[in-house]
Parts: C-alpha cells; sequence; structure tokens
C-alpha cells in the first residue's frame, strides 16, 4: 500500500473513530455542553449536546472530504492551478507523477494530523464536561503544540522535497 494510499485509509479510519467517539459519549452529556474557553481556561459560550454532535459530526465529515479530495484534486488539475515554488520545474512532465504524488500523499498525511487534532480537543471538551477532568487548559495547549509542530514538520518536509532548483539543470542533490 503506498504512502497515499495509506493515509486514506487512516482518514477514514479516524473519521469512522470520530462516529464512534460521539456516538459513545453522546448520551452521558448533559443538554447544554461548554465550547468556548478563555485563555484561563474559564467557560464563554455553550450550546446544546445536539448542535455539539452535529458541529462535532460536520467537522469530521468536512476533513474527510477536504483532504480525500485535495489529493484526487492535486492528481487531476493542471499544472497552472499548482501554486508552489519554481512549478515549471517540479511540474515538467518527467517529473509531475513524483511531486503530484508526494503533495497527495502528504497533504493526506497533514489532514491525519488535523483530524487527530480535532478529535483530540472534542475529547477534552467531553471529559472536562463528564468532570473527568478539571481545566481544559492542561490539555489543550499541549494538543494545540503537537498540532503546530505537525505543521512545521509538513513545512520542512516540502521544503526539503523541492529543495531550491539546481542553475545548472542537474537534479536537485539528494
Amino acid at each position: 500500500m503506498t504512502l497515499y494510499r495509506t493515509g486514506q485509509a487512516a482518514l477514514i479510519a479516524l473519521a469512522a473513530a470520530a462516529a464512534f467517539h460521539i456516538a459513545t459519549y453522546y448520551p452521558s452529556l448533559p443538554a447544554v455542553v461548554p465550547t468556548k474557553f478563555a485563555f484561563d481556561g474559564s467557560v464563554t459560550s455553550t450550546m446544546s449536546r445536539e448542535w455539539f454532535a452535529g458541529v462535532y459530526g460536520g467537522s469530521v465529515l468536512l476533513l474527510l472530504v477536504v483532504f480525500l479530495g485535495t489529493g484526487l484534486l492535486i492528481r487531476n488539475i493542471p499544472a497552472s492551478a499548482i501554486n508552489m515554488p519554481n512549478r515549471g520545474y517540479w511540474l515538467a512532465p518527467e517529473r509531475s507523477d513524483a511531486t503530484r504524488d508526494w503533495l497527495a500523499a502528504w497533504q493526506t498525511w497533514f489532514g491525519v494530523a488535523t483530524m487527530l487534532f480535532v478529535i483530540a480537543m472534542m475529547h477534552v471538551v467531553m471529559m472536562y464536561q463528564l468532570r473527568q477532568i478539571a481545566h481544559v487548559n492542561t490539555w489543550f495547549y499541549p494538543i494545540i503544540g503537537l498540532y503546530v509542530l505537525a505543521g512545521l514538520a509538513y513545512a520542512a518536509l516540502f521544503a526539503r522535497f523541492f529543495r531550491p532548483v539546481p542553475t545548472d539543470g542537474s537534479a536537485p542533490a539528494a
């Protein structure tokens, strides 16, 4: 299984896990769920349990469609529609397939990181509501930090793979 197909499978599995997650906790949630928190962790906004479940499910569905769709789109759109450094070099016919494969695969894996981020944040909100954790900030900031690190890792991979084009026309050094 390719990196891209594994990422697609992981996204679908995470969406199914999120559906199980909300279905498992939904009956235990109170009628009103806190959904927005101030910097100090105090609750600043709430919504009904039904809306919370809908927003969670809708967010997961949207992420699934966006990240699965982006991978398919990258493989099929014209090179002129892709904005990246040295597009002419990286999307030349002899490199186009490898470039598109890389972009599709890693964009899908960034979708996996994003889906994990949403599931983790929703889990923290539910655990707080069910009084299994005392403060959301204990978990929010480390989760946000991990997601930022995932974004930085993605940017570093992008910069590494799409390093500057040599001026003499030879292939970039590995």
